[in-house]
């Protein structure tokens, strides 16, 4: 474990993460060095933009929470400072919309979907499995939490640099979307223990596989393609994140890092990815399964309300909003 990460938050792994530490640096949090402050893990200005305030997200137990009222503890240095410039970046980027987000530094993208993902669990964490029972058990297990440790180790690169030698730790893909001037312009969309997350934000979609080295981005880069110019219905990028999760859920090797710190105060991380296939090499994904990813499909096609027998057609058939027969992208008209 990085020391970055171990002097300061070494009780993360032993218990949920605890409520009176920064979430990013892990300096204790007193009113007494007027160094508490709250984290808003949807920031406000995405808020105001959206119309969010009183929206409700929903967890993993069911719970439903105000955009507004997910908020994580943090420091003033790390709330103002570092998350702040982070913020400011991305809101720059958003305003100038598809060239504005597709051109920003993919690691700036990566470090802000990163925190959404990082404080919707860290909240998770403090509720309840099941509301209705007796059993005060998390909703997040310990194996969520572990596998948290490589996200919040990877997340100090918001305040500390870190260089990723010749590998980035996420997939990313950008999309132009269309745009509907009311509340259909923004949804989230995750998967939580896939790492898997997409955002529509006006005429803009985002899709990032947040702990998967890359793989998915290699794979499929060329067939993302494909839809550079297309402005994407909810209905066709929709469909693209189901098949980014399905492929997500094949990955059968779990990435693993060596990170060397400078000498303190930790200025520098350099961060080397070892070979996902290992020593035994072979397929680091699992065989594709038409009817499963069927299955995914009709989950994140919920919305629109489509039959089971009109998304699958056995043995292997799987319905398509992005290609018609002759291969072509159709214009989607969906109410």
């Amino acid at each position: 474990m990085s020391k970055v990460k171990a002097e300061k938050y070494g009780a993360f792994l032993r218990q949920r993460p605890p409520k009176d530490h920064c979430f990013l640096c892990g300096d204790r949090l007193t009113n007494r060095r007027n160094n508490r402050s709250a984290e808003h893990v949807f920031p406000e200005w995405l808020l105001h933009r959206y119309d969010l305030w009183n929206t409700k997200l929903t967890l993993l137990n069911g719970t439903h929470i105000n955009y507004k009222s997910l908020t994580i503890p943090s420091c003033a240095k790390c709330n103002n400072e570092h998350l702040g410039k982070l913020e400011r970046d991305v809101q720059v980027a958003h305003d100038n919309g598809y060239e504005g987000i597709s051109q920003l530094d993919s690691v700036r993208v990566y470090q802000w979907l990163a925190k959404l993902i990082y404080g919707i669990l860290s909240k998770e964490t403090q509720l309840i499995r099941n509301r209705r029972s007796n059993s005060k058990r998390s909703i997040v297990l310990k194996k969520h939490l572990r596998d948290l440790k490589t996200l919040h180790l990877f997340l100090q690169s918001i305040r500390i640099q870190f260089v990723f030698h010749e590998f980035t730790p996420y997939s990313l893909f950008i999309f132009q979307t269309e745009t509907f001037n009311d509340e259909r312009d923004f949804d989230y969309m995750d998967c939580i223990p896939l790492f898997c997350i997409a955002l529509r934000l006006k005429g803009v979609g985002i899709i990032a596989v947040l702990e998967d080295n890359g793989t998915q981005y290699e794979m499929f880069s060329n067939y993302m393609k494909r839809f550079a110019g297309f402005k994407l219905h909810p209905l066709q990028f929709n469909e693209l994140f189901a098949k980014v999760v399905y492929k997500a859920s094949l990955l059968n090797r779990t990435p693993k890092y060596i990170s060397v710190e400078s000498p303190r105060p930790y200025s520098k991380v350099d961060v080397i990815a070892l070979p996902l296939a290992g020593m035994a090499g072979g397929a680091i994904y699992d065989e594709w399964d038409q009817e499963t990813y069927a299955r995914y499909l009709h989950f994140y096609w919920r919305t629109w309300n489509m039959p089971w027998d009109k998304i699958f057609f056995p043995p292997d058939k799987v319905y398509s909003a992005l290609t018609d027969p002759e291969g072509n992208i159709p214009t989607v008209v969906v109410s």
